[in-house]
């Protein structure tokens, strides 16, 4: 392959994987799964979100009130997995800061290794 048609192949590669990534962006705002873990064997799980902005106004609050964070086991689905129940967002979560992040753990095996409890972000690192 000559050289030309090396560049000309690497640019169309660049330019199909740009323009993928952009068309998978979100029209609006709302969240982003960032990172799941669960240890069946200990029954420590735990989800990571982030809040991410409106793409037109990235830095307004985001409006989660009456989000919902379901398993598919409880409310919505047949109850057999592991964990039963949904999680709704309620009122405190109706301005919600861009880059925000939300981890929801099991309560009853919380992982020793997660930051304590901040449900109210007292120290202003947008972790809740």
């Amino acid at each position: 392959m000559r050289r030309s048609q090396s560049i000309y192949l690497i640019s169309l590669l660049f330019i199909l994987v740009y323009s993928s990534a952009f068309s998978q962006c979100p029209d609006g705002p709302g969240l982003f799964i960032n990172e799941v873990y669960q240890d069946v064997a200990s029954e420590v799980e735990w989800v990571e979100f982030v809040v991410a902005g409106d793409p037109d106004d990235p830095l307004a609050p985001v409006n989660l009130e009456g989000w919902l964070f379901d398993d598919n086991n409880g409310d919505f689905g047949d109850g057999s997995g592991l964990n039963q129940g949904v999680i709704g967002f309620g009122a405190f979560w109706n301005a919600a800061i861009p880059g925000s992040i939300i981890v929801i753990y099991n309560e009853h095996h919380r992982d020793p290794l997660l930051l304590p409890d901040d449900h109210l972000d007292g120290n202003n690192d947008g972790i809740y």
